[in-house]
């Protein structure tokens, strides 16, 4: 299945474009001057066409193989899913978490971030947001769809 390794490279490529157009916070690079931000904004522009939507469809189409080829109940493909999802999902929320700590240690904003992590809404954020990181959204995502495929036809 050629194509479907075609389109998995369209989508990981379309999200290392975003991912290098962006700045910190994921924008568009919105402080900087226009004319700073065409050759960005151009390249987010085509790369909005195959992103994360494309890897939950993908993801999705090869649930489905799958489990035509080997049939799973229910449970038994969460229960997979959430060991493949979840558990890679913990371990980088965890390492973003107090990376972020190491990186506020150099740039002398240690006790902000050391007090957020020390709150509640900050560990529910990361879990069931995916906050730790803007791109940590994916797992869960991807996670809450695979739990909904039952419904697919």
């Amino acid at each position: 299945m050629a194509w479907l390794d075609c389109l998995r490279l369209l989508a990981g490529l379309s999200m290392l474009v975003l991912h290098c157009t962006a700045d910190q916070n994921g924008g568009a690079w919105g402080d900087y001057e226009v004319r700073d931000r065409i050759a960005p904004l151009v390249l987010r522009t085509f790369a909005y066409t195959a992103r994360t939507e494309l890897f939950i469809i993908i993801s999705l189409f090869l649930l489905m193989m799958s489990l035509e080829k080997r049939r799973r109940n229910y449970s038994d493909t969460i229960a997979e899913q959430a060991e493949r999802l979840l558990i890679p999902f913990a371990f980088w929320t965890v390492f973003y978490a107090f990376f972020t700590l190491l990186k506020a240690q150099h740039f002398g904003y240690f006790d902000s971030k050391l007090a957020a992590l020390g709150e509640v809404h900050t560990w529910l954020s990361f879990a069931f947001m995916g906050t730790s990181k803007y791109h940590m959204h994916f797992l869960p995502t991807l996670f809450c769809v695979v739990l909904a495929y039952r419904q697919l036809p």
